[in-house]
């Protein structure tokens, strides 16, 4: 190979190497670029798995509270049945009391009497009258006595209404109660269900900046490759040329020391020649004749 193919072959190479360290440069950039890429797009998916798990959460307590305000409802209805029993059987207690006071021409209420009783004989005991005026009260006591004598038959049904009253207004409590945790835990369960709606309209609207990452992912990792396409013939190419070079480089020094052995052998010969005829030999003869130069 002459000079002029030698010089083309090292601006060749000169050449490759420029446009291999702008690839390079091009790579870097377009490697960079993925990894930002994918790293965005990774943490886009944990934070979709962090809402999934909070999507669960939410549904798993909306479903406790479905199955809370269920035997709520069940307790109510239970409270409720109890309640309009408890109203019939005053209605019914209400009505023997109406036909019993009819039949025996009651117009009052004997436990009001007995009352009214205890209270004039306390009044009696504990106030001072005159003869007349003690006199008067202790006839009406009598009469109030006799009117309470001719209605004891009737007592047990104002009895059984009062101790039905306050039954009635017992269970009416609890149902009321029972009607305030139904509307408590159907209130929080709609609370915890519109949690889940909302967690599933954001968790939407990841996946789609999600998908987005993912082209974005698509396009970099993409844009990479064909850098890295462009400059893989371009190694080979340079990695050829290189080795060409090594084979010119090896030829040129083999070349050179065959030189160099015949210039020695020469010299040697020259020596021996001075040595032979006797004449004076310098510093370069003797270190020819020894295989030093």
């Amino acid at each position: 190979m002459d000079s002029e193919e030698r010089n083309n072959l090292f601006r060749q190479i000169s050449d490759l190497r420029k446009e291999l360290s702008t690839l390079n440069q091009q790579a870097k950039v377009k490697w960079q670029e993925k990894e930002q890429a994918f790293h965005k797009k990774r943490s886009i998916s944990q934070q979709i798995h962090k809402l999934i798990q909070e999507f669960k959460a939410s549904h798993t307590k909306r479903d406790e509270m479905k199955q809370l305000v269920q035997g709520s409802k069940e307790k109510r209805s239970q409270l409720n049945a109890e309640v309009t029993q408890k109203i019939g059987e005053l209605k019914q207690l209400h009505q023997q009391k109406k036909e019993i006071l009819h039949k025996h021409h009651i117009q009052f209420d004997p436990s009001k009497i007995k009352k009214e009783i205890e209270d004039l004989e306390f009044k009696m005991e504990t106030e001072v009258f005159s003869l007349n005026d003690e006199k008067k009260l202790n006839a009406i006591i009598k009469e109030k006595k006799k009117q309470y004598e001719a209605s004891k038959h009737v007592s047990d049904i104002f009895d059984k209404i009062s101790v039905a009253s306050k039954e009635l207004e017992k269970f009416q409590h609890k149902a009321d109660e029972a009607h305030k945790k139904v509307r408590e835990r159907a209130e929080k369960g709609q609370e915890e269900h519109k949690e889940m709606v909302d967690t599933s309209k954001t968790i939407d609207t990841w996946k789609k900046q999600e998908h987005e990452a993912s082209a974005v992912c698509e396009l970099a990792k993409k844009a990479y490759e064909e850098v890295e396409a462009l400059a893989k013939p371009k190694l080979d190419k340079l990695k050829e040329l290189q080795d060409t070079l090594d084979i010119l480089r090896q030829d040129h020094l083999s070349q050179k020391q065959k030189q160099d052995v015949l210039l020695l052998q020469q010299k040697k010969s020259q020596a021996e020649e001075k040595l032979h005829t006797r004449k004076k030999l310098t510093n370069e003869d003797i270190l020819a004749m020894q295989g030093r130069i």
